[in-house]
């Protein structure tokens, strides 16, 4: 189906909607679902079952997600995006300049630009990833979530729940969603001015991330709402404080 794979759950003409990170799926949102607004959860290219060749463009992408903004009867839209679906949501709005009541950002970047060493970076892991059989998948995974990014989540008592429902069949598809939506071949976004009002979510223990919270904090007036104990994935470590970040808003 040339349609990227996604749910509406119709709650009132505000809606939300939720973008999830690198070899995640709309699953991984859930937790941060508010009940009191309609939402909408989309599977990524390359993720969960949004497999279809022609995602891996960001025109296409771009262009699908707004066709699946205006289908539904939401008449004011929150836009929350974590990691990778940040930077979708950076995309969208500078393309398809569309008016969102607000804009959640966590733990996303601004974009790199033509940062050769992060494109090469991203086209060894990609290598990786297509190389992988699938029962190394979650030893890959397990490594991966050692990084000092994700510091503490191994010790989460969800942790593993977290890493079972990971598509890892998709780990090819993981590959070339890298490589078609990679930071390092999208401009920053500082470039093109502030885009509405907006917050910016990170963890106190991802340095990296809490820089750039600042930087949107400076240049675009977010505000900038840092979690202590948490790292990279702020809605794995307090999704019930995101949600009702999310439900004040409403």
């Amino acid at each position: 189906m040339n349609d990227l794979h996604h749910e509406f759950i119709p709650r009132g003409k505000v809606g939300v909607l939720y973008l999830h990170g690198f070899m995640g799926n709309l699953e991984e949102m859930r937790p941060i679902v508010s009940s009191k607004a309609s939402g909408l959860l989309i599977d990524l290219p390359g993720h969960g079952k949004s497999l279809h060749p022609h995602f891996f463009s960001w025109a296409s992408f771009l262009s699908k997600l707004h066709l699946l903004l205006d289908r539904y009867p939401v008449q004011e839209w929150i836009f929350y995006g974590y990691s990778m679906g940040g930077r979708m949501i950076l995309e969208y709005l500078k393309e398809w300049n569309p008016r969102p009541s607000f804009v959640i950002l966590e733990s996303a970047s601004p974009g790199r630009g033509d940062d050769e060493t992060r494109r090469a970076q991203d086209e060894l892991l990609a290598a990786r990833l297509e190389a992988l059989r699938e029962e190394e998948v979650f030893p890959f995974l397990h490594r991966w979530y050692e990084q000092k990014i994700f510091q503490g989540m191994n010790r989460h008592p969800d942790y593993l729940p977290y890493i079972r429902q990971k598509d890892v069949q998709n780990h090819p598809h993981w590959a070339k969603a890298l490589r078609a939506f990679s930071v390092s071949g999208q401009k920053c976004c500082f470039e093109t001015g502030p885009q509405g009002r907006g917050l910016y979510l990170c963890g106190q223990d991802d340095v990296a991330y809490a820089r750039w919270g600042k930087e949107f904090a400076d240049k675009w007036r977010y505000k900038l709402h840092t979690f202590p104990h948490s790292s990279h994935n702020v809605h794995f470590f307090h999704p019930k404080s995101i949600r009702h970040l999310i439900e004040s808003l409403l």
